[in-house]
């Protein structure tokens, strides 16, 4: 249990996190030291403000996660499962979240410009009222007002 605490403050420390809530402490130090956890369990990690700047979570499971103010921009997020996740604020800027689960996710005032939305469900997403989708693509995204985009350019 000793490990598990030390493993999490070091975590902390890295992203400047206040908080270190994970699945699997050993995935939360593989993404701290390479920007990259794919597949990772980390459901319920709390990543607020995290510096995430073109990580690769390709596949992972985020459901949960708190992701307040994160800087994801130009990350991979391939078919990661955000649903429920806490997006408000975060920098999404180029990121790719084609396939993505975004199913109850709070996307109060993210930041998606140019990202890749293609078959992304935010059907039930909340606060997508609030974000900026300027140039992102959406090819069959499920948007939040129940729409699906079909603009596959």
């Amino acid at each position: 249990m000793q490990r598990l605490v030390s493993v999490s403050f070091a975590v902390c420390l890295l992203f400047n996190l206040t908080v270190t809530v994970a699945a699997d402490a050993a995935q939360m130090k593989k993404l701290a030291a390479l920007k990259k956890c794919l597949k990772c369990d980390l459901s319920g990690a709390a990543l607020n403000f995290a510096e995430l700047k073109n990580a690769d979570l390709g596949g992972s499971n985020l459901s949960g996660a708190n992701l307040n103010g994160a800087d994801l921009s130009g990350a991979t997020l391939k078919n990661t499962n955000l649903s429920n996740a806490n997006l408000s604020e975060a920098d999404l800027n180029g990121a790719d979240l084609e396939g993505a689960d975004l199913k109850g996710a709070n996307l109060y005032s993210v930041n998606l410009l140019r990202a890749n939305l293609t078959r992304a469900d935010l059907s039930t997403a909340t606060n997508a009222g609030k974000i900026a989708v300027g140039e992102a693509l959406l090819c069959q995204t499920k948007l939040a007002d129940g729409l699906e985009s079909r603009d596959c350019k």
